[in-house]
């Protein structure tokens, strides 16, 4: 076949044309494999021609249909006059039809999409697929109209019966998309060479609806979180955006940042399959209570983000309350019943005013000071902005300290109350900004573990060279590193290490099973600030602990009657469970004998010892 031949151009565009989304490569050629019989006919129509044994007609219907199909391809899909087009070809090339139509699958119904020598008023009807003759029957061929099609035509104005329908249906995926009819008043009208064109016109009308079906479904994978099915994070910042910035001028509007709290931990202890159930279910309920108009999309993870348009704060105010109280209803997960649980970051602003990514980073903000603070919702103020500029520069620098190994690592003597001497140390992290500033920030840009083995590397040596037992605090996001926990076993005992965790670091289900690997190593665990959580009593039975610290709230208040009652209590319990008291915030000496007096066998603070570097270890109190 010659270079010029229109047919090999086409076959050369079908391959060489992909569709502009994304994930859409290999579709058109997926789409060409599918019709590949309808091309080899098209194929043997171009080599009968060059033969000269092909008719003039059916060359000039091959070279239409090439054409009209380089058209579709070169405009990307369909576009609104593609109906017509299509029902103008095959008037041209069938010289019988007196009238036609084109009808399309919507749903349930077929809708007529484009008409001649019909009346207009079809457009405005819908026929059910169950009631139409379109609907299964995938065969080209010419038919009698039922009656009832008649009666339609007739009531609409219609005078003349038709006699007779050469119907072209169109099937995708093995289901008629479009029916193609071409319609005669008189008996007769259609020739067999008709129907054979007409199957070829169906064919190449299959292989660019496959293309276009395939083109949007890239389209929306490409837009779409393919788990809840709700607009993406690209779907966002592209279309979101282009809606915000077409808004009218002055138009309120509020974003919203929504994160689901411990999905970690259900994925963790019940299953991936539990946790995507979860998400899914919550993104069901936070559309379900949004109104319409309103944008909703899956960020990333366990993050939402919803744009509430023509809504001020007291709006929002009402809109969040309302998703909280959704979110929060029970659901049954691995046959566990759970309460979700969500936080709320909002902004507010206008359009024209300020842009749609800046209002997300303002809500993400006051998503992160809910969090900070425990709370469900927070609105966005520009203190959070300054607060976020300050974090931003402190941990730089604590990166580049932590990279250069300028922190310090301080110890703390624990005196032992029955031996009257510092038999036990503390491990400290310190630095210029105190550890309540840093160590948060560090942990959620996860230096956690990197910070842990800072401290662990030093407290080893410090262990070894003093010969006492350092004990060395665990961050949560540590304990849940499984290189960390094997890093920590390969030790063994003779780093003389004690761990200390607290509740929080034991949410999730790995890391207690890091925990409990660890103390069948050998390592003492210590089950650090007792008494300022909520689930430490039943914790005191499950975990394999040898330590039990008293936070400093409760030892500061133990001179007060109810105080001290709960501390015999704690204490009672300990000594039951065969646990080793420390109180720990120590600020008084004189409380050292009715502590020792309850059972605890260790103390430290200020009053006994501050943190320091102690070249050498002290021998008695100061």
């Amino acid at each position: 076949m010659s270079e010029d031949c229109p047919l090999e151009r086409m076959l050369a565009l079908v391959g060489a044309t992909t569709p502009r989304w994304e994930k859409a490569e290999g579709l058109v050629v997926g789409a060409k494999e599918r019709c590949r019989e309808a091309l080899e006919r098209l194929l043997a129509l171009a080599r009968a021609a060059e033969e000269g044994r092909a008719k003039a007609e059916e060359v000039a219907f091959r070279d239409a249909v090439l054409e009209f199909w380089g058209r579709i391809l070169a405009a990307g899909g369909i576009q609104d006059s593609f109906y017509d087009e299509v029902l103008a070809l095959a008037r041209r090339f069938v010289p019988g039809a007196e009238a036609g139509s084109i009808l399309v699958r919507e749903g349930e119904h077929f809708v007529f999409k484009a008409l001649w020598n019909h009346p207009g008023a079809l457009f405005s009807v819908a026929i059910p697929v169950s009631e139409s003759w379109d609907a299964n029957d995938p065969r080209p061929g010419i038919l009698r109209p039922p009656p009832e099609e008649n009666q339609v035509l007739r009531a609409l104005g219609r005078v003349p019966a038709l006699a007779e329908v050469l119907r072209v249906p169109v099937t995708v995926a093995g289901e008629v998309a479009l029916s193609l009819n071409l319609d005669a008043f008189r008996p007769g009208a259609f020739r067999p060479e008709d129907v054979q064109r007409m199957e070829l016109l169906a064919a190449t009308l299959g292989l660019a609806f496959g293309w276009l079906k395939k083109t949007e479904e890239a389209e929306h994978h490409a837009y779409h979180d393919p788990l809840t099915q709700l607009p993406n994070e690209r779907f966002w910042s592209e279309v979101g955006g282009e809606l915000f910035a077409r808004l009218e001028p002055g138009t309120e509007v509020v974003v919203l940042a929504l994160d689901v709290a411990r999905l970690r931990a259900v994925n963790e202890s019940l299953s991936h399959t539990a946790g995507d159930r979860l998400l899914v279910e919550l993104a069901r309920r936070l559309k379900t209570h949004l109104f319409h108009g309103d944008l909703l999309v899956r960020m990333a993870g366990d993050e939402f983000a919803a744009l509430l348009l023509r809504c001020d704060r007291e709006g929002a105010e009402r809109a969040v309350r309302r998703l909280l109280a959704a979110a929060s209803e029970p659901v049954t997960l691995a046959g566990r019943a759970l309460k979700p649980r969500m936080a709320v970051g909002a902004a507010v602003g206008r359009a024209g005013e300020t842009r749609l990514e800046t209002l997300w980073h303002q809500a993400a903000l006051a998503l992160k000071r809910a969090k900070e603070a425990g709370r469900a919702f927070v609105f966005f103020d520009p203190s959070q902005e300054e607060a976020r500029y300050q974090e931003e520069r402190t941990l730089f620098a604590f990166e580049k300290a932590l990279a250069e190994e300028t922190l310090e690592v301080h110890l703390q003597p624990i005196w032992d109350l029955v031996e009257k001497r510092f038999s036990h140390a503390e491990a400290l992290l310190r630095w210029r900004e105190p550890p309540s500033v840093f160590v948060p920030l560090a942990e959620g840009q996860g230096l956690g573990p990197q910070m842990d083995a800072y401290v662990l590397e030093r407290a080893t040596r410090l262990a070894r060279r003093h010969r006492v037992r350092v004990w060395v605090n665990l961050l949560p996001s540590s304990l849940a590193d499984s290189a960390f926990a094997e890093a920590l076993l390969g030790l063994g005992e003779e780093a003389r290490l004690g761990l200390e965790v607290t509740e929080y670091a034991l949410l999730e289900p790995r890391a207690r099973r890091h925990l409990e690997r660890l103390a069948q190593a050998g390592y003492p665990i210590a089950l650090d600030d007792f008494g300022t959580g909520y689930a430490s009593l039943s914790l005191l039975a499950e975990l394999p602990l040898a330590w039990l610290k008293l936070d400093r709230s409760l030892v500061a208040r133990f001179p007060e009657p109810k105080a001290r009652a709960l501390v015999a209590g704690v204490a009672a319990i300990a000594r039951d469970l065969g646990l080793s008291l420390v109180a720990e915030g120590v600020e008084d000496r004189s409380l050292l004998g009715p502590l020792a007096e309850l059972g605890f066998r260790y103390a430290q603070g200020y009053a006994l010892a501050r943190p320091g570097l102690y070249p050498s270890w002290p021998q008695g109190l100061a």
